[in-house]
């Protein structure tokens, strides 16, 4: 069994890098409200309007987000067409100090 274990390879957790960015409120019913997403098994709940910090993965899957919406023309045919959910601003990449001084805005 030691030999066994002495063939497995540990692998190190990759490095994602950390993003600083901001969600937009919007207008409407939930334009004010905390954004919850969820990516490789992680939840995060991100406050709107904020300079936060979470890895680019999460920056990712906010920037896909999409509602997918359909006009008619005037013999009521339909177009789809597709708008971002949210309004992500990508600032810049996170350094140590924007990762403590952010944290209190992302809760995981």
């Amino acid at each position: 069994m030691a030999e066994i274990a002495k063939d497995v390879v540990k692998k190190e957790p990759s490095k994602e890098k950390d993003i600083v960015f901001t969600i937009d409120e919007q207008m409407g019913i939930e334009g004010n409200d905390d954004v919850f997403v969820g990516v490789n098994g992680k939840t995060y709940l991100i406050a709107r309007g904020h300079e936060v910090v979470a890895p680019e993965s999460v920056v990712v899957a906010l920037e896909q987000a999409i509602y997918t919406k359909y006009k008619y023309n005037d013999k009521g045919e339909p177009t789809e067409y597709k708008i971002p959910r949210f309004s992500v601003r990508r600032i810049r990449e996170a350094t140590s100090k924007d990762k403590i001084k952010n944290r209190a805005k992302v809760v995981r």
